[in-house]
């Protein structure tokens, strides 16, 4: 029989845990940065490759990113643009790289619709290891400020009466500006002409010049043309409405049922890192997306953050990959 001494002590002791978890100081713990790497370098996270340009979202992206890691790390995480290929080259850098999980890649999208293209150039699918999603963005459907159109149905009788004769421009073939005007024309059965440029600045000059009926752009460049006047933005191609443009419908809301085209950004690692290394980036990146300066700063990019990771993740690659696959090839596109 438990004596009346002892039945007290283990009370006390679950009281005293109790109140211990209560406590903000527990809760404080419990949000506190991970302890620092026992084998930086080697199996926890050193370093992100960006594999587009300083100065775009992508890179905006990834050094905030980097930045809120290196505080629940507690340790430097390297930022290395290597640019080229519709970001390609980035990517065959970390799939051909390290296996102990040290150097991970900010995928998006548009380097997933590239390796559809250009399969000999990176098999997604296997290559590459999905980790966490951090984010979507939403792209705007503009066109000339003086257009007679103003809503995307207005468009889409346009694009009827005239068919072919309109024309659309993005920042290159195979671009996400491509693919999800190439979306909206099969979507309604519709057809116009691809005038692609090199880089979203070009297609945006032309779209205010009038040159250009529409063009699928992504939200900051968009918002930037905006301010600026020349451009009228008639939709976005989220699901929902962008907190940079609230005032804005998206494409979905005005009758092209199910439609969504988004860049999205997310962190891979070779294909074969261990578990326990991919876990640790999964682990720091939701301590990451928590973070209110991380969530804030993603905010002004128009960029909402997603809660993906692991398995989940990947089946969001997937459902990507063919979606996008199917049309690549029913528009037989291709890739600068």
């Amino acid at each position: 029989m438990t004596s009346p001494n002892l039945r007290r002590r283990r009370l006390a002791q679950r009281l005293a845990s109790f109140t211990a978890l209560s406590s903000p100081f527990a809760r404080t713990w419990a949000q506190a940065p991970a302890p620092p790497c026992p084998c930086p370098g080697i199996c926890c996270p050193t370093g992100i490759v960006i594999p587009f340009a300083p100065g775009g979202t992508t890179d905006y992206v990834g050094r905030a990113l980097a930045k809120a890691l290196e505080h629940e790390l507690q340790t430097t995480v390297v930022v290395d643009n290597k640019v080229g290929a519709g970001g390609l080259i980035g990517a065959g850098a970390v799939a051909q790289g390290s296996k102990t999980g040290g150097q991970a890649l900010l995928g998006t999208n548009g380097i997933l619709v590239a390796s559809l293209i250009t399969p000999k150039s990176l098999r997604f699918a296997t290559d590459l290891q999905p980790v966490a999603m951090i984010g979507k963005a939403p792209l705007v459907l503009l066109v000339p400020a003086t257009s007679s159109v103003r809503t995307v149905q207005g468009l889409l009788q346009a694009l009827k009466s005239n068919p072919g004769k309109l024309n659309f421009a993005s920042p290159g073939n195979g671009s996400t500006s491509h693919l999800s005007a190439t979306l909206l024309l099969q979507s309604s059965g519709t057809t116009a002409s691809h005038v692609p440029y090199r880089g979203t600045g070009p297609a945006l000059a032309d779209v205010g010049a009038g040159r250009i009926d529409f063009a699928f752009i992504d939200i900051n460049s968009a918002a930037e043309a905006m301010r600026q006047g020349g451009v009228r933005a008639i939709g976005v191609s989220s699901v929902s409405r962008s907190n940079l443009l609230p005032d804005t419908p998206t494409v979905g809301q005005q009758g092209v049922a199910e439609f969504e085209a988004v860049e999205w950004f997310g962190v891979f690692v070779q294909s074969s890192v261990p578990a326990e290394s991919s876990m640790r980036w999964r682990l720091a990146i939701s301590r990451a997306l928590n973070s209110p300066d991380l969530r804030s700063q993603l905010a002004t990019r128009g960029v909402i953050p997603q809660a993906l990771q692991g398995e989940e993740f990947g089946q969001f690659v997937n459902v990507q990959g063919s979606k996008w696959n199917s049309v690549i090839q029913r528009g037989g596109l291709k890739v600068d």
